[in-house]
């Protein structure tokens, strides 16, 4: 979905705060984050509402690098072009809650995916920490696991 053409992505709100408990546990930080909310959108459809808190670091323009989904799309095809060496996904089920919704144009209590993120910088410091939630029709988690048998000249 991140290598889509058409996935195109909206700041919706982007400010300095001073992180919950939760946020400063994930990040290790006391100071102010950034906390970002966007949409990723096909058109006119929102595909999925993306919250995050970055560590804040005046003398570097994390805003302007999430405009897009560029520094995902770095991450996950293993490019170094997003300042994140690593991270950790991890996928629950949930329902979506009023803001949620209204985001991505449904009711409130249906059915969503969520995907938590938390990505380190090269140093092994935990640089962003958060979320994407998107309806449960809209994602589909593929894996292969165990020994694979590929045919030769096969991929």
């Amino acid at each position: 979905m991140l290598a889509d053409p058409d996935i195109a992505a909206r700041i919706v709100e982007a400010r300095i705060v001073a992180p919950s408990a939760h946020v400063r546990d994930r990040l290790q930080v006391d100071d102010h984050v950034i906390a970002i909310k966007r949409l990723l959108s096909r058109g006119e459809e929102a595909v999925f509402y993306h919250v995050e808190y970055l560590l804040f670091d005046p003398a570097r323009p994390l805003v302007e690098a999430e405009l897009g989904v560029t520094s995902l799309n770095d991450l996950f095809s293993g490019g170094t072009g997003s300042g994140v060496k690593f991270g950790s996904l991890t996928l629950h089920a949930s329902a979506l809650t009023e803001s949620e919704a209204g985001y991505l144009g449904e009711k409130p209590g249906a059915l969503a995916w969520v995907v938590k993120h938390l990505f380190f910088d090269y140093d092994d410091r935990p640089q962003s920490w958060g979320r994407f939630i998107g309806r449960a029709d809209r994602l589909t988690f593929s894996s292969t696991v165990g020994i694979v048998h590929r045919e030769e000249g096969g991929s």
